[in-house]
């Protein structure tokens, strides 16, 4: 759809189905159609929060078996120098 023209000729590029759809629309569910789409936005930011909250704990997971691991190697060691 070309940006620059107006918004009666870019309504005409669409499809039959959705200017149809767009016709049917009263005021209340153009509303409800932008507080849905915030609420979605809202939804995928703390989708992604946790994500990383739990890439976030399996990485400290992970990297606390590794140290506990390593920190028993030096113990072992110690005690064996000695």
């Amino acid at each position: 759809m070309d940006e620059e023209k107006p918004p009666a000729a870019r309504l005409a590029e669409l499809p039959d189905e959705t200017r149809t759809f767009l016709a049917q629309l009263q005021p209340g569910d153009i509303a409800l159609l932008r507080e849905g789409l915030g609420l979605l936005r809202a939804i995928l930011k703390v989708g992604s929060f946790f994500k990383w909250c739990v890439i976030t704990i399996v990485g400290a997971f992970i990297g606390g078996v590794m140290l506990w691991e390593n920190i028993m190697k030096v113990i072992a060691w110690v005690k064996a120098v000695r």
